[in-house]
Protein backbone atom coordinates (compact mmCIF):
# COMPACT_ATOMS: atom_id res chain seq x y z
CA UNK A 1 0.00 0.00 0.00
CA UNK A 2 1.24 3.54 -1.22
CA UNK A 3 2.21 5.49 2.26
CA UNK A 4 -0.42 8.66 2.74
CA UNK A 5 1.16 11.66 1.29
CA UNK A 6 -0.49 13.39 4.44
CA UNK A 7 -0.49 14.27 7.78
CA UNK A 8 -0.77 16.58 10.35
CA UNK A 9 2.20 19.60 10.76
CA UNK A 10 2.79 22.09 13.68
CA UNK A 11 4.17 25.40 12.36
CA UNK A 12 6.77 27.70 13.36
CA UNK A 13 7.78 30.94 12.91
CA UNK A 14 11.40 31.57 13.59
CA UNK A 15 11.99 34.57 16.11
CA UNK A 16 13.89 36.40 13.49
CA UNK A 17 14.88 39.38 16.39
CA UNK A 18 17.50 36.87 17.55
CA UNK A 19 19.75 37.56 14.73
CA UNK A 20 21.65 40.20 13.49
CA UNK A 21 21.37 38.67 9.91
CA UNK A 22 18.68 39.47 7.71
CA UNK A 23 18.40 36.98 4.61
CA UNK A 24 16.67 33.81 4.30
CA UNK A 25 19.63 32.07 3.86
CA UNK A 26 21.47 34.11 6.13
CA UNK A 27 19.28 33.13 8.94
CA UNK A 28 18.51 29.56 7.93
CA UNK A 29 22.21 28.38 7.77
CA UNK A 30 23.03 30.33 10.91
CA UNK A 31 20.02 28.33 13.07
CA UNK A 32 21.42 25.06 11.62
CA UNK A 33 25.17 25.97 12.42
CA UNK A 34 24.08 25.77 16.15
CA UNK A 35 22.62 22.76 16.25
CA UNK A 36 24.08 19.88 17.83
CA UNK A 37 23.53 17.48 15.62
CA UNK A 38 25.08 16.91 11.81
CA UNK A 39 22.78 17.72 9.17
CA UNK A 40 23.23 17.88 5.42
CA UNK A 41 20.91 19.83 3.02
CA UNK A 42 18.82 18.32 0.82
CA UNK A 43 18.35 19.23 -2.74
CA UNK A 44 15.09 19.91 -3.68
CA UNK A 45 12.54 19.57 -6.91
CA UNK A 46 10.66 22.76 -5.81
CA UNK A 47 9.80 24.46 -9.09
CA UNK A 48 6.28 23.99 -9.11
CA UNK A 49 6.54 25.99 -5.23
CA UNK A 50 6.81 30.03 -6.77
CA UNK A 51 6.72 32.17 -3.85
CA UNK A 52 7.92 30.30 -1.29
CA UNK A 53 11.47 29.47 -0.46
CA UNK A 54 12.22 26.16 0.62
CA UNK A 55 15.40 24.92 2.74
CA UNK A 56 15.25 21.11 3.87
CA UNK A 57 17.64 19.36 6.57
CA UNK A 58 17.81 16.13 7.16
CA UNK A 59 19.49 14.24 10.04
CA UNK A 60 20.28 10.96 11.69
CA UNK A 61 20.95 9.86 15.17
CA UNK A 62 22.22 6.62 16.40
CA UNK A 63 22.15 5.54 20.49
CA UNK A 64 22.62 2.43 21.93
CA UNK A 65 19.06 1.20 23.72
CA UNK A 66 19.54 2.40 27.29
CA UNK A 67 18.93 -1.26 28.65
CA UNK A 68 21.74 -2.52 26.87
CA UNK A 69 24.62 -2.12 29.15
CA UNK A 70 22.20 -3.11 31.72
CA UNK A 71 21.83 -6.49 30.32
CA UNK A 72 25.43 -7.06 29.49
CA UNK A 73 26.11 -9.52 32.81
CA UNK A 74 23.92 -12.26 31.27
CA UNK A 75 24.80 -11.76 27.30
CA UNK A 76 27.29 -13.71 25.72
CA UNK A 77 30.44 -12.08 24.44
CA UNK A 78 28.78 -12.36 21.13
CA UNK A 79 25.59 -11.91 21.75
CA UNK A 80 23.41 -9.47 18.99
CA UNK A 81 21.96 -7.47 21.40
CA UNK A 82 25.15 -6.39 21.91
CA UNK A 83 25.44 -4.68 19.00
CA UNK A 84 22.25 -2.77 18.70
CA UNK A 85 21.68 0.48 17.82
CA UNK A 86 18.30 2.64 18.06
CA UNK A 87 18.45 4.52 14.72
CA UNK A 88 16.39 7.28 14.54
CA UNK A 89 15.35 10.44 11.25
CA UNK A 90 14.96 13.77 11.48
CA UNK A 91 14.58 16.75 9.64
CA UNK A 92 13.81 20.62 9.60
CA UNK A 93 11.98 22.40 6.58
CA UNK A 94 12.31 26.24 6.44
CA UNK A 95 9.89 27.90 4.70
CA UNK A 96 10.50 31.18 3.28
CA UNK A 97 7.20 33.56 2.43
CA UNK A 98 7.20 37.40 2.07
CA UNK A 99 9.61 38.77 4.91
CA UNK A 100 8.60 35.87 7.37
CA UNK A 101 10.57 32.27 8.11
CA UNK A 102 7.83 29.66 9.36
CA UNK A 103 9.38 26.16 9.94
CA UNK A 104 8.17 22.75 10.37
CA UNK A 105 9.86 19.51 11.47
CA UNK A 106 9.95 15.63 12.44
CA UNK A 107 11.55 13.52 14.87
CA UNK A 108 14.02 15.07 17.81
CA UNK A 109 14.57 17.86 15.13
CA UNK A 110 11.73 20.01 17.60
CA UNK A 111 14.35 20.38 20.74
CA UNK A 112 16.15 22.04 18.03
CA UNK A 113 13.85 24.48 16.05
CA UNK A 114 12.19 25.71 19.09
CA UNK A 115 15.25 27.67 20.48
CA UNK A 116 15.00 30.00 17.69
CA UNK A 117 10.71 30.12 17.44
CA UNK A 118 8.78 32.85 18.39
CA UNK A 119 7.62 31.17 21.86
CA UNK A 120 4.20 33.77 21.92
CA UNK A 121 3.33 32.37 17.41
CA UNK A 122 0.74 29.57 18.39
CA UNK A 123 -0.79 31.32 20.97
CA UNK A 124 -1.08 35.15 19.47
CA UNK A 125 -2.75 33.21 16.11
CA UNK A 126 -5.36 31.72 18.28
CA UNK A 127 -6.29 35.28 19.89
CA UNK A 128 -6.61 36.06 16.33
CA UNK A 129 -9.20 33.52 15.44
CA UNK A 130 -11.75 32.81 18.29
CA UNK A 131 -13.09 35.32 20.93
CA UNK A 132 -12.27 34.90 24.95
CA UNK A 133 -16.04 33.92 25.33
CA UNK A 134 -15.87 31.65 23.06
CA UNK A 135 -16.99 28.09 24.35
CA UNK A 136 -14.34 26.06 22.70
CA UNK A 137 -11.66 25.26 24.59
CA UNK A 138 -10.36 21.76 25.76
CA UNK A 139 -7.06 21.58 27.14
CA UNK A 140 -4.87 24.35 28.43
CA UNK A 141 -1.26 24.11 30.58
CA UNK A 142 -0.03 26.99 31.98
CA UNK A 143 2.75 28.09 34.02
CA UNK A 144 2.95 29.84 37.04
CA UNK A 145 4.80 32.56 37.71
CA UNK A 146 3.88 32.82 41.66
CA UNK A 147 2.28 30.50 43.98
CA UNK A 148 3.75 26.49 44.58
CA UNK A 149 2.63 24.78 41.10
CA UNK A 150 5.23 24.98 38.58
CA UNK A 151 2.66 24.32 35.52
CA UNK A 152 -0.74 22.55 35.23
CA UNK A 153 -2.54 20.74 32.24
CA UNK A 154 -6.27 20.58 32.06
CA UNK A 155 -8.71 18.44 29.88
CA UNK A 156 -12.37 19.31 30.43
CA UNK A 157 -15.16 17.53 29.50
CA UNK A 158 -17.26 19.75 28.00
CA UNK A 159 -16.74 23.40 26.11
CA UNK A 160 -14.82 25.57 28.29
CA UNK A 161 -14.21 29.83 27.64
CA UNK A 162 -10.97 31.61 28.30
CA UNK A 163 -12.95 33.58 30.55
CA UNK A 164 -13.84 31.22 32.63
CA UNK A 165 -10.47 29.60 33.09
CA UNK A 166 -8.69 33.41 33.80
CA UNK A 167 -6.53 33.21 37.29
CA UNK A 168 -4.44 35.45 38.85
CA UNK A 169 -0.49 35.07 38.24
CA UNK A 170 -0.79 32.90 35.30
CA UNK A 171 0.64 32.58 31.61
CA UNK A 172 -1.08 30.59 28.91
CA UNK A 173 1.87 28.04 27.60
CA UNK A 174 -1.15 25.91 25.33
CA UNK A 175 -4.09 25.86 24.86
CA UNK A 176 -6.19 23.77 22.55
CA UNK A 177 -9.51 24.55 21.07
CA UNK A 178 -12.26 23.84 18.42
CA UNK A 179 -12.24 26.05 15.14
CA UNK A 180 -15.51 25.94 13.65
CA UNK A 181 -16.09 25.61 9.43
CA UNK A 182 -16.81 28.97 9.57
CA UNK A 183 -12.80 29.71 10.67
CA UNK A 184 -11.55 26.72 8.63
CA UNK A 185 -13.24 28.54 4.99
CA UNK A 186 -12.37 31.99 6.20
CA UNK A 187 -9.19 32.04 8.00
CA UNK A 188 -7.30 29.28 6.23
CA UNK A 189 -9.39 28.57 3.00
CA UNK A 190 -10.58 25.26 3.24
CA UNK A 191 -13.14 24.20 1.48
CA UNK A 192 -16.17 23.48 3.22
CA UNK A 193 -17.18 20.35 0.88
CA UNK A 194 -13.72 18.44 2.68
CA UNK A 195 -14.54 19.41 6.15
CA UNK A 196 -16.24 16.01 7.34
CA UNK A 197 -17.02 17.47 10.83
CA UNK A 198 -18.51 20.67 11.91
CA UNK A 199 -15.12 21.67 13.97
CA UNK A 200 -11.42 20.37 13.97
CA UNK A 201 -9.29 20.81 16.78
CA UNK A 202 -6.12 22.78 16.86
CA UNK A 203 -3.47 23.04 19.09
CA UNK A 204 -1.85 26.43 19.88
CA UNK A 205 1.84 27.07 21.47
CA UNK A 206 4.97 27.46 20.35
CA UNK A 207 3.78 26.14 16.87
CA UNK A 208 0.06 26.45 15.45
CA UNK A 209 -1.30 23.31 14.37
CA UNK A 210 -4.85 22.27 12.95
CA UNK A 211 -5.81 19.10 14.03
CA UNK A 212 -6.53 17.64 10.36
CA UNK A 213 -3.76 15.44 8.37
CA UNK A 214 -3.17 17.82 4.90
CA UNK A 215 -0.95 17.31 1.81
CA UNK A 216 2.30 19.33 0.97
CA UNK A 217 0.63 22.31 -1.40
CA UNK A 218 -1.91 22.50 1.36
CA UNK A 219 0.37 23.10 3.93
CA UNK A 220 1.88 26.00 2.03
CA UNK A 221 -1.53 27.69 1.84
CA UNK A 222 -1.71 27.29 5.53
CA UNK A 223 1.81 29.30 5.61
CA UNK A 224 0.62 32.14 3.62
CA UNK A 225 -2.64 32.43 5.72
CA UNK A 226 -0.75 32.58 8.91
CA UNK A 227 0.91 35.22 7.39
CA UNK A 228 -2.22 36.99 6.71
CA UNK A 229 -3.79 36.45 10.12
CA UNK A 230 -0.64 37.40 12.39
CA UNK A 231 -0.50 40.91 10.66
CA UNK A 232 -4.50 41.50 12.10
CA UNK A 233 -5.73 42.88 15.96
CA UNK A 234 -5.66 40.30 18.41
CA UNK A 235 -9.43 39.88 20.00
CA UNK A 236 -8.03 39.43 23.49
CA UNK A 237 -4.83 39.43 25.39
CA UNK A 238 -5.07 35.98 27.28
CA UNK A 239 -2.02 36.79 29.83
CA UNK A 240 -2.40 39.44 32.59
CA UNK A 241 1.38 39.99 32.52
CA UNK A 242 3.38 41.75 29.42
CA UNK A 243 5.67 40.42 27.94
CA UNK A 244 8.78 42.19 26.97
CA UNK A 245 8.98 41.52 23.41
CA UNK A 246 12.28 40.82 21.61
CA UNK A 247 10.55 41.73 18.20
CA UNK A 248 10.39 45.65 19.74
CA UNK A 249 13.77 47.41 19.31
CA UNK A 250 13.06 49.77 22.02
CA UNK A 251 12.86 46.42 24.39
CA UNK A 252 16.55 45.82 23.49
CA UNK A 253 18.37 47.41 26.44
CA UNK A 254 15.77 46.39 28.76
CA UNK A 255 15.93 42.90 27.82
CA UNK A 256 19.88 42.97 27.44
CA UNK A 257 19.87 44.50 31.15
CA UNK A 258 17.71 41.75 32.40
CA UNK A 259 19.57 38.93 30.94
CA UNK A 260 22.98 40.76 32.31
CA UNK A 261 21.44 41.63 35.78
CA UNK A 262 20.35 37.66 35.82
CA UNK A 263 23.92 36.38 35.09
CA UNK A 264 25.02 38.65 37.64
CA UNK A 265 22.88 37.69 40.29
CA UNK A 266 23.34 34.26 40.00
CA UNK A 267 27.26 34.98 39.59
CA UNK A 268 27.19 36.83 43.14
CA UNK A 269 25.00 33.99 45.05
CA UNK A 270 27.22 31.15 43.60
CA UNK A 271 30.26 33.00 45.09
CA UNK A 272 28.82 33.82 48.16
CA UNK A 273 27.62 30.10 49.06
CA UNK A 274 23.60 31.49 48.98
CA UNK A 275 21.27 29.07 47.51
CA UNK A 276 19.73 30.33 44.19
CA UNK A 277 16.26 31.53 44.05
CA UNK A 278 14.92 30.44 41.34
CA UNK A 279 13.19 27.35 39.76
CA UNK A 280 15.14 24.83 37.10
CA UNK A 281 12.97 23.03 34.78
CA UNK A 282 12.57 22.61 31.20
CA UNK A 283 10.03 24.46 29.57
CA UNK A 284 8.27 21.29 28.81
CA UNK A 285 7.91 20.40 32.61
CA UNK A 286 6.14 17.59 32.08
CA UNK A 287 8.41 15.41 30.25
CA UNK A 288 11.02 17.20 31.77
CA UNK A 289 9.66 16.03 35.60
CA UNK A 290 8.79 12.88 34.67
CA UNK A 291 11.35 11.59 33.07
CA UNK A 292 13.77 8.96 33.82
CA UNK A 293 16.96 10.22 33.89
CA UNK A 294 19.62 13.36 33.07
CA UNK A 295 22.85 13.58 31.54
CA UNK A 296 24.42 17.07 31.10
CA UNK A 297 26.88 15.46 28.14
CA UNK A 298 30.71 15.99 27.82
CA UNK A 299 33.19 13.47 26.15
CA UNK A 300 35.72 13.77 28.87
CA UNK A 301 33.36 14.16 32.61
CA UNK A 302 29.28 13.52 32.04
CA UNK A 303 27.33 14.55 34.51
CA UNK A 304 24.25 12.51 34.93
CA UNK A 305 21.15 12.32 37.44
CA UNK A 306 18.26 9.88 38.00
CA UNK A 307 16.06 13.00 39.50
CA UNK A 308 15.10 16.55 38.46
CA UNK A 309 17.76 18.47 40.37
CA UNK A 310 17.52 22.15 41.69
CA UNK A 311 20.27 24.82 39.89
CA UNK A 312 22.62 24.43 43.07
CA UNK A 313 22.86 20.68 42.49
CA UNK A 314 23.75 20.89 38.65
CA UNK A 315 26.14 23.54 39.57
CA UNK A 316 27.86 21.48 41.97
CA UNK A 317 27.79 18.68 40.48
CA UNK A 318 29.60 20.35 37.62
CA UNK A 319 31.98 22.18 39.16
CA UNK A 320 33.16 18.67 40.72
CA UNK A 321 33.86 17.53 37.23
CA UNK A 322 35.34 20.67 36.28
CA UNK A 323 33.09 22.06 34.15
CA UNK A 324 32.09 24.78 35.71
CA UNK A 325 34.25 27.79 34.81
CA UNK A 326 33.69 30.74 38.24
CA UNK A 327 36.78 32.72 38.34
CA UNK A 328 34.78 35.20 36.41
CA UNK A 329 31.58 36.46 36.13
CA UNK A 330 32.30 36.03 32.30
CA UNK A 331 33.40 32.65 32.43
CA UNK A 332 30.46 31.66 34.36
CA UNK A 333 28.10 33.29 32.26
CA UNK A 334 29.94 30.84 29.41
CA UNK A 335 29.66 27.86 31.24
CA UNK A 336 26.00 28.18 32.14
CA UNK A 337 25.42 28.92 28.16
CA UNK A 338 28.16 25.93 26.94
CA UNK A 339 26.72 23.16 29.39
CA UNK A 340 23.45 21.47 28.02
CA UNK A 341 21.13 19.42 29.99
CA UNK A 342 19.15 16.40 28.53
CA UNK A 343 16.02 14.39 29.85
CA UNK A 344 15.57 10.96 28.68
CA UNK A 345 12.80 8.04 28.82
CA UNK A 346 13.54 4.19 29.90
CA UNK A 347 14.73 3.67 26.79
CA UNK A 348 17.36 6.42 26.70
CA UNK A 349 15.60 8.41 24.30
CA UNK A 350 15.86 12.40 24.41
CA UNK A 351 12.48 14.34 26.16
CA UNK A 352 13.77 17.66 26.31
CA UNK A 353 17.01 19.22 25.80
CA UNK A 354 18.98 23.19 26.36
CA UNK A 355 21.53 24.89 27.77
CA UNK A 356 21.58 25.84 31.92
CA UNK A 357 20.32 29.33 31.26
CA UNK A 358 17.12 27.66 29.19
CA UNK A 359 16.30 25.72 32.48
CA UNK A 360 15.64 28.86 34.56
CA UNK A 361 12.76 30.96 35.77
CA UNK A 362 12.15 33.48 38.41
CA UNK A 363 11.32 37.22 39.67
CA UNK A 364 14.31 39.89 39.19
CA UNK A 365 13.94 43.75 40.12
CA UNK A 366 14.76 46.58 37.55
CA UNK A 367 14.28 50.13 38.02
CA UNK A 368 11.66 49.03 40.60
CA UNK A 369 9.25 47.10 38.57
CA UNK A 370 9.02 42.98 38.64
CA UNK A 371 10.01 40.85 35.84
CA UNK A 372 9.96 36.90 35.27
CA UNK A 373 11.80 35.21 33.51
CA UNK A 374 10.02 32.05 32.11
CA UNK A 375 10.52 29.93 29.70
CA UNK A 376 13.58 31.99 28.23
CA UNK A 377 11.14 34.80 28.04
CA UNK A 378 10.47 38.28 30.50
CA UNK A 379 7.46 39.53 31.00
CA UNK A 380 6.96 42.30 33.40
CA UNK A 381 4.03 42.23 35.94
CA UNK A 382 1.80 44.98 34.79
CA UNK A 383 0.87 47.58 37.68
CA UNK A 384 -2.48 46.60 38.55
CA UNK A 385 -0.82 42.55 39.55
CA UNK A 386 0.95 44.53 41.97
CA UNK A 387 -2.03 46.90 43.46
CA UNK A 388 -4.53 43.25 43.36
CA UNK A 389 -1.74 41.46 45.34
CA UNK A 390 -0.86 44.02 47.85
CA UNK A 391 -4.44 44.96 48.40
CA UNK A 392 -5.42 41.33 48.79
CA UNK A 393 -2.62 40.64 51.16
CA UNK A 394 -3.28 43.45 53.42
CA UNK A 395 -6.72 42.16 53.72
CA UNK A 396 -5.44 38.85 54.95
CA UNK A 397 -2.44 40.18 57.13
CA UNK A 398 -6.12 41.80 58.87
CA UNK A 399 -7.24 38.86 59.82
CA UNK A 400 -4.75 36.38 59.76
CA UNK A 401 -1.65 38.18 61.53
CA UNK A 402 -0.68 36.49 64.78
CA UNK A 403 1.55 38.84 67.40
CA UNK A 404 1.18 37.18 70.35
CA UNK A 405 1.75 33.33 69.60
CA UNK A 406 5.39 33.77 69.41
CA UNK A 407 7.08 36.81 70.91
CA UNK A 408 10.89 35.64 71.72
CA UNK A 409 13.10 37.41 69.13
CA UNK A 410 14.47 35.73 66.10
CA UNK A 411 18.50 36.24 66.16
CA UNK A 412 19.31 36.94 62.29
CA UNK A 413 22.94 35.42 62.76
CA UNK A 414 21.47 32.19 63.50
CA UNK A 415 19.81 29.11 62.20
CA UNK A 416 16.15 27.83 62.26
CA UNK A 417 17.10 25.08 64.29
CA UNK A 418 18.83 27.41 66.81
CA UNK A 419 15.48 29.40 67.05
CA UNK A 420 12.89 26.28 67.31
CA UNK A 421 15.48 24.70 69.59
CA UNK A 422 14.76 27.07 72.56
CA UNK A 423 11.01 26.26 72.58
CA UNK A 424 12.42 22.52 73.61
CA UNK A 425 10.53 22.07 77.23
CA UNK A 426 8.35 24.72 77.65
CA UNK A 427 5.00 24.31 78.70
CA UNK A 428 2.88 23.06 76.32
CA UNK A 429 4.82 22.99 73.72
CA UNK A 430 6.55 20.38 71.48
CA UNK A 431 9.17 20.65 68.81
CA UNK A 432 9.36 18.75 65.87
CA UNK A 433 12.21 20.25 63.32
CA UNK A 434 13.63 17.85 61.04
CA UNK A 435 11.00 15.11 61.69
CA UNK A 436 9.59 14.21 58.90
CA UNK A 437 8.00 10.69 58.52
CA UNK A 438 6.50 10.20 54.75
CA UNK A 439 9.38 12.52 53.76
CA UNK A 440 6.49 15.32 54.85
CA UNK A 441 7.44 17.97 57.08
CA UNK A 442 4.23 18.41 60.06
CA UNK A 443 6.02 21.46 61.86
CA UNK A 444 8.71 23.14 63.73
CA UNK A 445 6.72 24.57 66.62
CA UNK A 446 3.46 22.89 68.16
CA UNK A 447 1.45 24.74 70.71
CA UNK A 448 -1.36 23.60 72.24
CA UNK A 449 -4.14 23.66 74.80
CA UNK A 450 -7.31 21.85 75.46
CA UNK A 451 -9.06 23.82 72.88
CA UNK A 452 -6.59 24.32 70.18
CA UNK A 453 -3.41 22.99 68.29
CA UNK A 454 -1.05 25.43 66.49
CA UNK A 455 1.69 24.08 63.84
CA UNK A 456 4.05 26.54 63.51
CA UNK A 457 6.89 26.36 60.77
CA UNK A 458 9.30 29.00 61.20
CA UNK A 459 11.43 30.33 57.66
CA UNK A 460 14.51 33.13 57.97
CA UNK A 461 13.85 35.45 55.36
CA UNK A 462 10.76 36.65 53.07
CA UNK A 463 11.80 36.09 49.52
CA UNK A 464 11.18 33.46 47.06
CA UNK A 465 12.07 30.66 49.39
CA UNK A 466 8.52 31.20 50.86
CA UNK A 467 7.03 29.42 48.20
CA UNK A 468 9.06 26.53 48.94
CA UNK A 469 7.99 26.60 52.68
CA UNK A 470 3.98 27.05 51.42
CA UNK A 471 4.19 23.37 49.69
CA UNK A 472 5.41 21.76 53.09
CA UNK A 473 3.14 23.64 55.23
CA UNK A 474 0.11 22.19 52.75
CA UNK A 475 1.87 18.71 52.78
CA UNK A 476 1.26 18.51 56.32
CA UNK A 477 -2.15 20.32 56.15
CA UNK A 478 -3.31 17.00 53.56
CA UNK A 479 -2.06 14.62 55.01
CA UNK A 480 -2.91 15.85 58.70
CA UNK A 481 -6.56 16.02 56.89
CA UNK A 482 -5.99 12.43 55.97
CA UNK A 483 -4.94 11.13 59.50
CA UNK A 484 -7.21 12.56 61.40
CA UNK A 485 -9.71 9.96 59.48
CA UNK A 486 -7.12 7.16 59.58
CA UNK A 487 -6.31 6.43 63.64
CA UNK A 488 -3.89 8.96 63.56
CA UNK A 489 -0.71 6.90 61.73
CA UNK A 490 1.10 9.71 60.74
CA UNK A 491 0.99 11.40 64.03
CA UNK A 492 1.87 7.98 65.88
CA UNK A 493 4.79 8.25 63.38
CA UNK A 494 6.35 11.46 64.10
CA UNK A 495 6.05 10.48 68.06
CA UNK A 496 7.96 7.72 67.46
CA UNK A 497 10.93 9.66 65.30
CA UNK A 498 11.38 11.84 68.36
CA UNK A 499 11.75 9.02 70.99
CA UNK A 500 14.39 7.64 68.70
CA UNK A 501 16.34 10.20 68.95
CA UNK A 502 17.50 9.30 72.31
CA UNK A 503 19.86 6.94 70.02
CA UNK A 504 20.76 9.76 67.65
CA UNK A 505 24.55 10.98 67.71
CA UNK A 506 23.04 14.23 67.34
CA UNK A 507 22.67 16.73 69.95
CA UNK A 508 19.91 18.01 69.00
CA UNK A 509 17.96 15.41 68.31
CA UNK A 510 19.03 13.55 71.46
CA UNK A 511 17.46 17.16 73.26
CA UNK A 512 14.03 16.90 71.33
CA UNK A 513 13.95 12.92 72.60
CA UNK A 514 13.85 14.20 76.08
CA UNK A 515 10.07 16.14 75.46
CA UNK A 516 7.18 13.81 77.09
CA UNK A 517 4.65 12.80 75.31
CA UNK A 518 0.58 12.07 77.17
CA UNK A 519 1.00 7.91 77.80
CA UNK A 520 -1.91 7.72 75.08
CA UNK A 521 0.36 9.31 72.83
CA UNK A 522 0.66 12.68 70.38
CA UNK A 523 -2.59 11.84 69.04
CA UNK A 524 -4.63 12.95 71.95
CA UNK A 525 -3.59 16.47 71.11
CA UNK A 526 -5.59 16.32 68.07
CA UNK A 527 -8.06 13.90 69.50
CA UNK A 528 -11.87 15.54 69.18
CA UNK A 529 -10.96 19.10 67.86
CA UNK A 530 -12.83 20.27 65.16
CA UNK A 531 -10.56 21.41 61.97
CA UNK A 532 -11.45 24.70 62.37
CA UNK A 533 -9.53 23.96 65.99
CA UNK A 534 -6.53 23.25 64.22
CA UNK A 535 -4.14 26.36 63.38
CA UNK A 536 -1.45 25.97 60.48
CA UNK A 537 0.70 29.06 60.96
CA UNK A 538 3.76 30.37 59.01
CA UNK A 539 6.07 32.00 61.11
CA UNK A 540 9.07 34.35 59.31
CA UNK A 541 12.56 36.48 60.37
CA UNK A 542 12.50 39.25 57.99
CA UNK A 543 16.12 39.56 57.23
CA UNK A 544 16.21 42.98 55.20
CA UNK A 545 18.32 45.42 56.58
CA UNK A 546 16.14 48.46 57.32
CA UNK A 547 12.92 47.26 59.50
CA UNK A 548 9.73 47.01 58.18
CA UNK A 549 6.08 45.49 58.94
CA UNK A 550 4.21 43.64 57.14
CA UNK A 551 1.74 44.63 58.94
CA UNK A 552 2.04 48.48 58.09
CA UNK A 553 4.01 48.44 54.78
CA UNK A 554 3.48 45.74 53.01
CA UNK A 555 4.84 47.15 49.79
CA UNK A 556 8.11 47.15 51.27
CA UNK A 557 8.14 43.44 50.78
CA UNK A 558 9.16 42.96 47.08
CA UNK A 559 8.69 39.64 46.94
CA UNK A 560 5.80 38.53 44.99
CA UNK A 561 6.33 34.81 44.81
CA UNK A 562 6.24 35.09 48.41
CA UNK A 563 3.29 36.88 48.72
CA UNK A 564 1.33 35.39 46.36
CA UNK A 565 2.57 32.01 47.96
CA UNK A 566 0.73 32.83 51.10
CA UNK A 567 -2.30 34.52 50.06
CA UNK A 568 -2.79 30.53 47.89
CA UNK A 569 -1.64 28.61 50.88
CA UNK A 570 -4.39 30.37 53.10
CA UNK A 571 -7.23 29.34 50.81
CA UNK A 572 -5.87 26.02 50.22
CA UNK A 573 -5.71 25.09 54.00
CA UNK A 574 -8.86 26.99 54.77
CA UNK A 575 -10.51 24.99 51.62
CA UNK A 576 -9.91 21.68 54.63
CA UNK A 577 -11.57 23.77 57.47
CA UNK A 578 -8.11 24.16 59.06
CA UNK A 579 -7.18 27.80 60.66
CA UNK A 580 -4.37 29.92 59.07
CA UNK A 581 -2.19 32.36 60.35
CA UNK A 582 0.93 34.22 59.76
CA UNK A 583 3.29 35.52 62.07
CA UNK A 584 6.17 37.96 61.71
CA UNK A 585 8.85 37.09 64.27
CA UNK A 586 10.71 40.07 66.20
CA UNK A 587 14.42 40.18 65.35
CA UNK A 588 17.41 40.61 66.80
Amino acid sequence: MAAKETMQVSIYLIDESLFKEETYDEIVELIMSRTKDDRCDEELDIAKFGGYSLRLYKARNENPPAWRSFLGPILHPDSFIRSFINVSHAFILFVGYKQRIFAICGGFASQEIDRFADQTFGIEILTRLIEKNSKVIKYIQNRGVTGAVIGQSRFYRGDQRLSDDTQFGIIYKEVKADLDKKILTTFFGFNELELKRNTSGCLAKTSFKISKTIDFPTFLKIVAKLDEIIDKKANFSINHVELISKKKKTNTATIAYLNEALILLLYNNYQAGILSDFDFCHKDFEKFLTASTFISPNSESPVEFDNPMSFDEILKSLNKAGRLLHDTELHFKYSLLENYLYSRDEAGEILTGGNLIEHLHGEITYNEQTYFLIDGDWYRIKPDFIEMLNFECKEMIAQCLDEILLTEPFSVRSLERDYNEDFIGSDKTYVFDTITPENIEFCDIMKFDDTFVHLIHVKKGFDNRIRDLASQVLMAARRISQDKTAGYVYVKQIEEAVKRGAKSKSPFMQKMATQVFDPRGLKTVFEKKLNKNICFCLAFADTAGAARSLKRNVELFKSNIAKYSILELRKEIRSMGFDFKIIQLNTK
